[in-house]
């Protein structure tokens, strides 16, 4: 899932293909034609904000619920598969601290923020403010 959200541009750019939920986009009025813009419309950016929210949401769940399995791992390998669980779910992040444009870049977690996600997981933390600010952005 975290993959979906990090490829949709390059998706619909090099396959022409949306692996986003068909029956949210038209909910939320994001159409593909909407994607291969330059930029979204402002009513279809906030819409294609919450469809990858709600997207992100089912790939933590996920991510809570393989928190399960590495504990029933080898402890030696525990630590490793954790750091790397860790690392991919920050692309969410990363989306969110692009303003939701995963159509004209990759998101992508740079090495430093990567250490630091082996020490701690803050990742709630930061989606929080992360989402905050968009609120904010949104209401100006």
């Amino acid at each position: 899932i975290t993959n979906v959200v990090r490829d949709v541009g390059e998706d619909w750019r090099k396959l022409g293909r949306v692996y986003l939920p068909q029956d949210e986009m038209e909910r939320r009025g994001v159409t593909e034609d909407a994607l291969s813009g330059e930029a979204l419309s402002l009513p279809t950016k906030a819409g294609y904000g919450d469809l990858l929210e709600l997207v992100m949401g089912q790939a933590d769940a996920l991510y809570v619920e393989a928190e399960d399995g590495i504990r029933a791992l080898p402890t030696n390998v525990q630590r490793g598969i954790r750091a790397a669980a860790r690392m991919y779910r920050e692309i969410q992040n990363e989306v969110r601290a692009a303003g939701y444009d995963n159509l004209r870049r990759r998101a992508f977690v740079p090495l430093g923020r990567k250490l630091r996600l082996i020490a701690r997981d803050d990742y709630s933390r930061r989606k929080a403010r992360l989402k905050q600010s968009a609120s904010t952005r949104a209401g100006m």
